[in-house]
């Protein structure tokens, strides 16, 4: 078995040759999420797709059009360490004008970077493991609403406060951040 130093130095040189980029030039990039290259077919998980969508909602400008299926192309099947990979990992400098996300296994981006590729939770940016709601266990139980993240009242009925609410059921108001008038009521 090789050691772990070998392969943080395959790692390092990989990047170099293959990017021209130092590890210390990607640490601030963004994990867009994962896709599985296997046997030549390119599919994505569930959770990988997620991951997407949420890092689409916090840059929307920089995403915007854009969807993991995009980024097939990129698809390899060895990591820049040069170790047969299954799960291509996905980072991007999103501060650059073009997307150029570049494509590292899973061992590598665990141990060699310091990206955060778990989810956080929308609400406190605390890591969670859960994929659907988007939030920590401790910000599902304080209730917010699901459209604009405004903490419900005790003893509200739904999921929406009473301004998403009356968005939804008056479609013509261009957003819900707009005050409800009493006469409107």
């Amino acid at each position: 078995m090789k050691d772990i130093n070998d392969f943080y130095i395959r790692f390092k040189k990989g990047l170099k040759e293959k990017y021209g980029l130092e590890k210390k030039d990607i640490e601030s990039w963004t994990y867009l999420g994962w896709f599985r290259n296997h046997s030549g077919a390119t599919t994505t998980n569930l959770l990988g797709k997620r991951h997407f969508e949420a890092v689409k909602k916090q840059f929307p400008v920089e995403l915007k059009g854009h969807s993991i299926e995009d980024f097939y192309e990129l698809a390899e099947t060895r990591c820049v360490c040069d170790v047969p990979i299954l799960e291509n990992h996905l980072i991007v400098d999103l501060t650059k004008e073009d997307l150029e996300p570049i494509v590292i296994g899973s061992e590598c981006i665990e141990k060699f970077t310091k990206i955060q590729i778990k989810r956080t939770c929308s609400i406190c940016t605390t890591p969670i493991n859960n994929s659907i709601s988007g939030k920590c266990k401790e910000c599902r139980k304080l209730r917010f609403c699901s459209n604009c993240n405004r903490k419900l009242k005790k003893g509200t009925r739904g999921k929406l406060c009473k301004l998403c609410n009356y968005y939804f059921k008056y479609p013509w108001r261009k957003t819900c951040n707009e005050e409800v008038t009493d006469d409107e009521e």
